[in-house]
């Protein structure tokens, strides 16, 4: 029994069974003990001295606790010696039974909320990156997809997971396709959908990651099943209204470079198509913008380079004609589609961002689009050649804010306008005959011109401060006025000087000498105290600062009547 007692956690449990029939069998005897002597008691008959119980095989019992139950029994007894070890492993069962409760319910649930899905693309955090292994023999038809219900917050399953990551990489391959109305319809449903399901969602430890692997090894066969019914519906002119799905298909065969490729991207960028970034490898963009040609062009659809196809594009660069038709809203005078940069892209996104936080991502990309449309309808980038540095600073920076709130269709047409305001204008003015002082005074007031309007405006209210400063007396005559005085009038004519230049503190400071001329004296201090002394010239500062010494003089001169 002392091993029995000294064994603790799982390593007692292999006693338990005895300990509990033994503390069973001790109970029972002191429950028919106690029940004889109280018949016993009622019948008015002495009790035995002796018990006549079962002799115990089991050491002395401790004192009673109240709070103790004997195994099998239904009331509360105090149990014997033997029935600690019974205790104990209760306890410890019980704990390990709360332990693996408390674990299960507490698998952590991990939640993640994305961001609303737009043009642009927000990938994984980094705590969830992990390097992808390509299965050759992994399938799309080996995974199970399943539609998330419609909401957020609700806990994924790992299918559910699957086919948020699937549409996911469906609109990354869709956005840059549309071509049309229909098309970008389409492709807002596509994202609308996305958000409804996927825009928020949790999911248990593990799964993300897991789904995030297994998505990832069949990312070639998801993107060439998501393009095919994407063309089919392009080609068609759009007339499907179907989505296009991204059932199981055949993995793309890894892309090679060509000349030929190369040389059909070249010839499509020069005729205002977009087939991506020009680098001899053939991608959806590319056969997007061949498919588009072709169909133009009223040929037949392929979307395939070939020598047929270069020759195609070489004879419309030769002949000069309108790469687009009409239907995509060129404006008359427009003879080639402007394809957007990458920096225009994100200037119209940019532009748009009020748009995605105050109606939501349809109409950002409404927007976007709208601002992109806008760029391709203007036809043509303005030409900042020719003009100084300086001069095309003051350009971008009157411009900067019509780039930063309409996109860069209204930032290119504010530019042309300051080009051709520059043109009217002409070279900039000349200084000559203009001391550094005044003309440190003429850039500064003509600086706000600059930074609104442009160098052209500057140039304008340059020459308009020399003619000023050309057609007065020249500077004031301080002849007779003390340093004292001479400062209090260059104070009080600053502002003239800032805002409208050194004319105009020329005929401030002469005003200020005329009228400080006309006083015969200036008041005397000297027979008042210090504090009265301090005071008057506190009270007139005011005057002093805004309107020279003449004022201050008068000023002082009240308050010295007022004193007698």
């Amino acid at each position: 029994m002392s091993e029995d007692k000294n064994k603790q956690g799982f390593s007692g449990l292999s006693s338990l069974a005895s300990d509990i029939d033994e503390a069973v069998a001790e109970q029972i005897s002191r429950k028919e003990q106690a029940q004889k002597s109280a018949d016993s008691q009622r019948e008015g008959k002495p009790q035995p001295s002796s018990r006549t119980a079962a002799p115990r095989t089991v050491r002395p019992a401790p004192p009673p606790k109240a709070d103790q139950d004997v195994v099998g029994a239904g009331t509360s007894r105090t149990p014997t010696s033997s029935s600690s070890g019974v205790t104990w492993g209760r306890v410890g069962i019980g704990v390990l039974g709360i332990g693996v409760l408390i674990w299960l319910i507490n698998v952590p649930l991990e939640d993640i909320r994305r961001p609303s899905r737009t043009a642009s693309f927000t990938p994984p955090s980094s705590s969830q990156s992990y390097a992808p292994t390509v299965t050759p023999g992994t399938q799309i038809s080996d995974l199970e997809f399943a539609r998330p219900p419609v909401g957020d917050n609700n806990v994924l399953s790992v299918a559910q997971i699957r086919w948020c990551l699937r549409e996911d990489i469906r609109i990354e391959v869709l956005r840059p396709l549309p071509t049309t109305s229909s098309q970008i319809d389409q492709f807002n449903a596509v994202v609308s959908e996305y958000n409804r399901r996927c825009g928020s969602y949790r999911y248990r430890q593990g799964t993300l990651t897991r789904a995030e692997r297994e998505i990832e090894r069949v990312r070639a066969q998801i993107v060439a099943s998501i393009q095919l019914p994407w063309r089919a519906s392009v080609s068609s002119g759009g007339r499907t209204s179907q989505r296009p799905s991204a059932g199981p298909a055949q993995p793309r065969p890894a892309q090679q470079w060509s000349q030929l490729t190369l040389d059909v991207q070249n010839a499509l960028t020069a005729l205002g198509y977009d087939p991506g970034p020009v680098d001899g490898l053939f991608g959806p963009r590319t056969r997007a913008a061949i498919e588009i040609f072709e169909r133009e062009r009223e040929l037949r659809v392929t979307g395939n380079v070939s020598s047929e196809l270069l020759a195609q594009l070489k004879a419309n660069l030769a002949s000069s004609e309108p790469s687009r038709p009409s239907s995509i809203n060129l404006s008359p005078q427009r003879t080639t589609r402007l394809v957007p940069t990458a920096e225009e892209r994100s200037i119209a996104t940019r532009a748009c961002a009020g748009k995605k936080a105050l109606y939501g991502p349809v109409a950002y990309d409404s927007c976007v689009a709208e601002k992109l449309q806008e760029l391709q309808n203007l036809g043509r980038r303005p030409n900042l050649g020719g003009i100084s540095s300086s001069e095309r600073s003051a350009i971008t920076n009157a411009c900067a804010g019509k780039k930063s709130l309409y996109g860069p269709a209204a930032y290119y047409t504010c530019v042309e306008e300051k080009l051709a305001h520059l043109a009217s204008v002409g070279t900039a003015p000349s200084f000559s005959g203009v001391s550094a002082s005044e003309r440190s005074a003429i850039e500064n007031a003509c600086a706000g011109k600059k930074a609104l309007y442009g160098p052209a405006s500057y140039y304008e209210c340059v020459r308009e401060k020399i003619s000023e400063l050309t057609r007065g007396t020249g500077a004031p005559d301080f002849a007779g006025v003390s340093r004292y005085e001479r400062d209090a009038i260059e104070n009080a004519c600053a502002g003239k000087k800032a805002l409208h230049g050194p004319a105009a503190f020329y005929a401030c400071a002469r005003g200020m000498i005329q009228e400080l001329r006309q006083l015969s004296t200036s008041p005397d201090l000297s027979r008042l105290s210090y504090a009265d002394r301090s005071a008057i010239e506190n009270a007139c500062a005011g005057k002093k600062a805004l309107y020279g010494p003449a004022a201050f003089y008068r000023c002082v001169e009240q308050q010295i009547g007022a004193l007698r």
